[in-house]
């Protein structure tokens, strides 16, 4: 059998998209079988490559650099897959779309504890940095998309084997709520995760019953399943690192907040109705901690969030530095 050519990219990313790769399991012997990379910074020497059946995309684009190796990697492959949730969605590197460029460097070059003497460095030095954040899609046609932080080895071994044998890969619909074994129960108790001080009780919870009826938020009901719900059964609320579900990237009007502040509305006993109400909604959201991390930490720069009209996305948007 022929091998397929396998070609991997990368914008800004952290690198663990690439590395879950090897983190296959048994299947990478299955992998190398049927793949063979012609182009990968992490894993291999070549510098660069003619043409290959697949193509790997991880990571934002925030240079012009990154911006030219994408278009590069699509013209040279024949189907492209944005990989990893900054690829499909913006991801952690998204959140810098919070600040102006200027106030970002200062913060990390000159005032993060611990730097002394700190100097920015110039656009000769590093590559110069773009005010936007893009996922792929928004540059290229993208064929497959796979969410994840990084996406996990069981996902990323039978996507790369259906493609080995030309079926169409098998998605995964259902939230990561689903697939939670935490029981659900009411009245829920009220938010415990407030803006500022660290609260104890936090941590001190019911290992058997849903985050959201103990008043600690969770978004595992607005995240796609990518993990098996990995963090709620391991004791830590759903971060929504897989990206949204299906049901909030369909429905135009839906939005991951607006979502889970109605299911604390049910849970607490109050007339869901009555949340609809922007006086109602905003009395819940006032107790709810950092909406910028806790709904759309993965998801900031994606058009196809922000752009919606019921997102607080765009009222999140006071640059610091501006």
């Amino acid at each position: 059998m022929n091998k397929l050519k396998v070609a991997y990219g990368s914008g800004a990313i952290c690198g663990g998209c690439c590395t879950a790769i090897l983190d296959v399991h048994e299947k990478i012997f299955d992998v190398i079988d049927r793949f063979d990379f012609v182009y990968c910074q992490m894993l291999c020497d070549p510098k660069d490559f003619d043409h290959a059946d697949v193509g790997f995309w991880e990571g934002t684009i925030r240079t012009k650099t990154h911006e030219e190796e994408l278009k590069s990697l699509r013209e040279k492959v024949d189907t492209l897959i944005s990989f990893g949730t900054c690829a499909c969605y913006g991801g952690l590197p998204g959140l810098s779309f919070y600040y102006t460029i200027e106030a970002m460097l200062r913060k990390i070059y000159i005032k993060t504890r611990g730097t002394v003497d700190g100097k920015i460095p110039d656009s000769k030095e590093v590559p110069e940095l773009e005010r936007g954040l893009l996922p792929a899609d928004q540059l290229v046609e993208v064929d497959y998309y796979i969410p994840g932080c990084p996406p996990p080895p069981e996902t990323i071994a039978n996507f790369l084997l259906a493609v080995s044998e030309g079926k169409k890969p098998e998605v995964e619909h259902k939230t990561c709520c689903s697939e939670c074994s935490r029981r659900m129960t009411t009245p829920a108790e009220r938010v415990r995760r407030k803006v500022g001080a660290f609260d104890e009780s936090f941590v001190v919870e019911d290992h058997q019953k849903c985050f959201l009826s103990q008043g600690i938020l969770c978004t595992g009901s607005v995240t796609l399943n990518r993990c098996g719900a990995a963090c709620q059964e391991n004791g830590f609320p759903c971060m929504g690192c897989s990206g949204p579900s299906l049901e909030v990237l369909r429905e135009y009007e839906r939005d991951p907040m607006r979502m889970v502040v109605k299911r604390l509305a049910l849970l607490s006993g109050e007339d869901p109705e009555k949340v609809v109400t922007e006086r109602e909604f905003k009395k819940i959201e006032e107790q709810l901690y950092d909406l910028r991390h806790q709904f759309y930490a993965f998801v900031s720069t994606h058009p196809v969030m922000w752009r919606r009209r019921s997102s607080k996305i765009t009222e999140l948007l006071k640059f610091e530095g501006e």
